[in-house]
Formats: structure tokens, sequence, C-alpha cells
């Protein structure tokens, strides 16, 4: 497996959601508008035995000469865009998806960028953006995507791609962003969209989104310890009687009351605890608590 940045360049960004170019060498970031923030535009491109697979599309932006700029990007290291096989979309942003189409600079008509690949696009995050316009989405960007032959919709908050892609919906920096994981041959590749800049402008680059989770993971144990050894037990955890006893009046539940009394087991296997609800002794080592 190959994997290679396509960096875009470094932005200067405000509420207007105007992507202002920034130098990083000769400008200072304090210089930068109050209230701005400075983003990184880098798509990835990665090369596994059957597959060409791009990972967003960047802005959408043409050089002088009227090629776009992931186009320029991706013959730059020899691999001619008509090739991609597979385009995994985290979000529908501008500065992610302005990339999926251009406008030919001389018909002026819109085309698909990589017309031979598969969109692989989060349907819920599809349809927000065609609801719910913002300068964030540019529908213009994606709207062909609606009678595309070559899109599959991703419907379900995790899953598989064709063996290799593992796709998880996080939200937080829009109600239905996703990540990806691509595996082969005992290698894997994270990509985070913007939850990976985000963790990394707040906490360094030390943290990624596995390490936090671990972090969650010993917090969520350490309090679950702590109650143990302050006499809370299994018989604690419980939902109020209403919710134990009273159907659900409506929704995907209806006329259904809680299974706690089988949730909970469940739960406490997932965990790492045992029958009672205690951290096993194999978690707490595994997390060195």
């Amino acid at each position: 497996m190959r994997i290679h940045p396509l960096s875009e360049g470094s932005f200067s960004i405000d509420q207007s959601k105007v992507f202002v170019p920034f130098d990083t060498q000769r400008e200072q970031i304090q210089d930068r508008p109050k209230g701005s923030i400075l983003v990184e535009i880098q798509p990835f491109v990665v090369i596994t035995e059957k597959d060409i697979i791009l990972l967003d599309t960047g802005l959408g932006y043409m050089n002088a000469q009227g090629v776009l700029q992931i186009h320029e990007n991706l013959m730059a290291i020899g691999i001619n865009p008509s090739s991609v096989t597979k385009v995994f979309m985290s979000h529908l942003h501008k500065d992610h998806a302005g990339g999926m189409s251009y406008v030919d600079t001389i018909s002026k008509a819109r085309y698909v960028s990589f017309p031979y690949a598969t969109y692989y696009v989060q349907k819920r995050e599809f349809d927000l953006a065609l609801t719910n316009p913002t300068a964030s989405y540019i529908k213009e960007q994606f709207d062909f995507l609606a009678d595309f032959s070559k899109v599959v919709w991703l419907t379900d908050d995790q899953g598989i791609i064709d063996d290799s892609i593992h796709y998880l919906l996080t939200g937080g920096h829009c109600p239905y962003h996703q990540v990806a994981w691509i595996k082969e041959d005992g290698e894997q590749f994270f990509f985070g969209a913007d939850v990976a800049p985000q963790l990394q402008a707040a906490c360094g680059n030390e943290f990624t989104v596995e390490n936090l989770t671990t972090i969650g993971e010993r917090i969520w144990n350490m309090e679950r310890d702590f109650n143990n050894r302050a006499g809370f037990t299994s018989k604690d955890d419980k939902l109020p009687k209403r919710l134990m006893t009273e159907a659900a009046k409506s929704g995907p539940g209806k006329g259904s009351v809680s299974g706690l009394d089988k949730m909970l087991p469940e739960y406490y296997k997932i965990r790492g605890w045992d029958p009672e609800g205690r951290p096993s002794a194999e978690t707490l080592k595994r997390l060195g608590l």
C-alpha cells in the first residue's frame, strides 16, 4: 500500500467561509484576520493492489492553464486521474467536495472529475447538504450525484467497502462526517478528514483518534472502579421505572419497553467487565490501571 498526500496549500478562513491562501513561509500567523483559523487542504490518494482510492477531492481550484488542482497533483506523482477507481467522501463541505466536479473553462459545462471512479458518499450528508444550504456547501459541486450511475450511497453508521475500506460515522465537525480505515496485507491507513486536524490543533500531534479513545476508556473504567469500591453494584445500573414498565408510544420501538436485563450483560461483556459490572483484572491491566 502506498499513500500520497495531495496538499493544496494553507488557507485562512473566517465566518464568511472564504478560503484565502496563506503562505506559512512568508506570512505571520498573528497577521491573519481576527477570528480566522488556519487550515491545510490535503486530500490523500491510496494505492493498493487492486485500487487507486482518492480520499476527498479538495477545493476544486484550477491553475492558470485551466487544469483542476487535484488532477495536477495526481499527475505530478504519476497517476492519471482517469485511473482513480474509488472516491471516498468524508463529507461535502466545499473544501473537501470542490474537486468532485469542475466547470470547463471553454464550454462552461460542468463535468465529473473522476468519471470512471465509484463515488462513496454518506446519503444523509448528501440530503442535508441539498436541503440545508449554507456557505460551507456548494450544491453545484455535488448535485450530479443524484443521477450519477457510479455512486454508492452509504446509509449505515459504519460498514465495510470491498473488504478493505472500513468507514465510521463520527459526526462532530458536521452531523454526518465520516472517517475511514484502509487495510491491506497487515497495513492500515487511517483517514480522519476534519476530525484528526481538530484533535491535533487542540491537543498536539501526539494525540490521535485511537489513543484518545483509549484515554476515554481509561477514564470510564477508573470511574467505574471507584464507584465499585464505594459500594455500587450492578443493581444500581437501572433506568427510571417508567422506561421499564411503560411501552413506547411512537417511533421504531413503539409497543416495546426497555430490555435492560438483556442489554446489561452484553454491555458488561463489551466493556470488559465481569457479570457484576466490575472491570476485570485483564481490562485494568490492559489500561494500566
